[in-house]
């Protein structure tokens, strides 16, 4: 890339103390619009995606690991129902051929239900190992997660992984879908001898 003086994220940064950076995409300045929806987007929208979910705390939670795979089944019930949440931790972003790079076995995982762990009062649940026990660096999770309560509509589930070096990882969020609220009608039994 190449230095630059007086832009705006400069400023943000040094007058702010704030994070910032350009993110340039495409191969021409101005490019087509042809160009851009077929090819410029699709290949820098997971870039685009991670800066945002990194923007909390952009220079500590590239440390964390990924949230890859993230999926509930079913994708809709009622509001007693529950949902299995599977998704995959991977701590292996960068390359530790040399043993220098920081890769860390997955220590836990955890999800909390329309809100990020971050906000104050959210309730956080455990997702666990598939294998049982949290010791490598890319791990498979699954939880059993009890919708009761909720109301109808679409409720987003935050998903994130910690290593072993204790940082969290940017979160991936995945919906689903309360149909209608389960009511029970019970019947008298009545027996006849």
């Amino acid at each position: 890339m190449y230095p630059t003086d007086g832009t705006t994220d400069e400023f943000a940064y040094g007058e702010l103390g704030m994070p910032a950076y350009t993110i340039e995409m495409g191969v021409d300045f101005f490019e087509s619009c042809t160009t851009f929806e077929s090819t410029t987007g699709p290949t820098n929208l997971p870039a685009l995606l991670y800066a945002l979910k990194s923007a909390r705390r952009p220079y500590q939670t590239p440390a964390g690991p990924d949230m890859l795979s993230v999926a509930v089944t079913p994708t809709s019930t009622v509001s007693n129902g529950t949902v299995t949440l599977t998704a995959t931790a991977n701590d292996t972003r960068f390359n530790n051929s040399n043993d220098a790079e920081p890769t860390q076995n997955i220590a836990a995982a955890r999800y909390s239900i329309d809100a990020p762990s971050w906000i104050t009062g959210t309730m956080t649940y455990s997702l666990k190992a598939a294998d049982g026990s949290f010791n490598s660096p890319i791990e498979s999770l699954q939880a059993t997660v009890n919708l009761n309560g909720l109301s109808i509509g679409r409720h987003f589930i935050f998903v994130e992984s910690q290593d072993a070096a204790g940082n969290w990882g940017a979160p991936t969020a995945v919906y689903v879908r309360i149909n209608s609220v389960a009511t029970f009608i019970y019947l008298p039994i009545i027996v006849i001898q």
